[in-house]
């Protein structure tokens, strides 16, 4: 599934960066977004190998739900936000909260940033974001599921980093409560979950590990804002495309040319 992903970043990236894809939107931080100024474009929600919503069970020693704590589903979304001029801004959606329940109504105050999280986790989920959510883009316009499992390993990873304050920088993982009791994590990990559900935490075990490690850093590329829910919905994070170096024509070119020797030398 995922040799192909990686194909096409190298590939993709160099062309598939239309001018509308460099879009941000500047706001009033105390300005209300009510339900009516949002949409979901798609929930690429992961399914379990029935077709049904995919749950995932985490050993919830960290936060303030019960324990074991289900996620259902697990999912991340595109939205389309409406600003208080008119413009619609496409953006990526997800929860920053795990253990506060959704409603689907709340009314959210948005801020440029990262909210209250600290300035490690802000480091550490804009080089998650930068490195992985190109990935997501590509695949939304092109195989649903494949962008599935990728947005539910953003979503993972991202809800490791925010929820997992017991270990923190370093320490990520999705199967760390048997070596840290108490840590936030995957509850049968790599045993419990069928179809795309198992492939997607493999992979935010794949992204925490760079992580871990320092190979991944910031990117750039994308601008974030904290949407603070006022109506007992999770907070969410909202983040838009900025502008990015986008190559010559010419350049995208040579590179589609170089890749096709290659392959043909292969062969």
């Amino acid at each position: 599934m995922f040799p192909k992903i990686a194909f096409l970043s190298g590939v993709l990236a160099a062309l598939y960066a239309p001018a509308a894809l460099g879009q941000t939107f500047t706001l009033d931080d105390t300005a209300p977004y009510d339900p009516f100024s949002y949409r979901i474009l798609q929930d690429y929600v992961v399914k379990d190998g029935l077709g049904d919503p995919a749950t995932v069970n985490f050993n919830n020693g960290t936060g303030s739900g019960p324990n074991p704590y289900s996620v259902n589903p697990v999912s991340l979304k595109r939205t389309m936000v409406t600003t208080g001029n008119g413009t619609e801004v496409p953006v990526f959606d997800l929860c920053t909260e795990m253990f506060v329940g959704p409603t689907g109504t709340s009314t959210y105050d948005v801020s440029a940033g990262f909210g209250s999280l600290s300035a490690s986790q802000e480091g550490d989920l804009r080089i998650l974001f930068s490195n992985t959510l190109a990935d997501f883009l590509i695949t939304t316009a092109s195989d649903y599921d494949d962008a599935a499992v990728i947005g539910a390993a953003i979503q993972l990873a991202a809800w490791e980093i925010i929820e997992d304050d017991a270990f923190g920088a370093g320490f990520y993982s999705l199967d760390d409560g048997g070596i840290f009791p108490g840590a936030l994590s995957v509850i049968d990990y790599g045993t419990g979950y069928d179809g795309t559900a198992d492939a997607a935490i493999l992979l935010a075990e794949s992204y925490l590990a760079e992580i871990n490690a320092g190979t991944w850093s910031d990117n750039g590329g994308y601008n974030y804002f904290y949407a603070e829910a006022q109506g007992g919905e999770q907070d969410r994070m909202w983040i838009t495309v900025g502008i990015t170096t986008i190559p010559e024509p010419s350049t995208a070119l040579l590179t589609l040319f170089g890749l096709g020797l290659v392959m043909r030398r292969r062969r």
